[in-house]
């Protein structure tokens, strides 16, 4: 009978570093896993708020933040990515929003300097702006003719904007009135037209924001940098306590 006697050396250091990395590297890689995890998801869902939606300024991309992960139980361990403003529950989910008053003002394209009847893709122009609209103009009854008469005196007082009665859908709008000379032949020599575009929506007392899942688009496009994070995260630990031979 032969004896065989496999002696490993170095198995005690390697024993105490393993037991060390669990104790001490452990629930820091976990940690760091998790908040780097959450940094990725923030990255993606600002990314997807940029593209998905026609931002007034930096305030909804910057109000996407993360709570980063603490202490070194791993039980009690969670790093969260979330937004601090309020209406972006309604654009992931979905949602009919009321106005403040009896009605719920609409932003055309014209209102963002683009054709009019053109989706509306930028932001509203500072001069027309609904608070920056001053409309001088009595109440009055509806219909074509008022229409014309209500044209007419923004046209004598030199009004830029005017109330109309509109023409599909019923309710009212805001419209922009300007003059605009036509080019100079025989026949319109001297003339001018009159040029009316709808810049503001107020016919409805509510509208619909459609689903814009933003969130949950981001949290898979997150999942492709989970991995890298893990390994790093691991990986910083291993070095930092020395652990077979890192």
């Amino acid at each position: 009978m032969v004896d065989i006697k496999v002696e490993i050396k170095g198995a005690g250091k390697l024993s105490d570093d393993l037991n060390r990395f669990a104790k001490r590297g452990v629930p820091y890689a976990i940690r760091d896993t998790l908040t780097g995890s959450a940094f990725a998801l923030q990255r993606e869902w600002r990314a997807d708020v940029r593209q998905s939606f026609t931002l007034r300024n930096k305030f909804t991309e910057q109000a996407i933040r993360v709570e980063k992960a603490k202490g070194t139980s791993v039980a009690n361990m969670e790093a969260v990515t979330g937004t601090i403003a309020p209406y972006m529950r309604d654009q992931e989910e979905g949602n009919e929003v009321k106005g403040r008053g009896k009605h719920k003002a609409i932003p055309t394209a014209v209102a963002a300097g683009q054709g009019q009847g053109a989706k509306r893709t930028r932001m509203v122009r500072t001069g027309l702006r609904l608070q920056a609209i001053k409309i001088d103009q009595p109440a009055g009854a509806d219909g074509r003719r008022a229409n014309a008469m209500a044209i007419a005196v923004a046209i004598r007082k030199s009004n830029r904007f005017v109330l109309l009665q509109r023409a599909k859908g019923g309710g009212r709008a805001i419209f922009e009135v300007r003059n605009s000379r036509r080019g100079a032949n025989q026949h319109t020599k001297g003339r001018k037209s009159v040029r009316v575009r709808m810049v503001w929506d107020v016919s409805r007392n509510s509208v619909k924001v459609p689903r814009a899942p933003t969130l949950q688009r981001s949290i898979g496009a997150s999942g492709k940098h989970f991995e890298r994070i893990q390994y790093q995260a691991v990986l910083k630990q291993l070095q930092h306590n020395k652990v077979m031979g890192y």
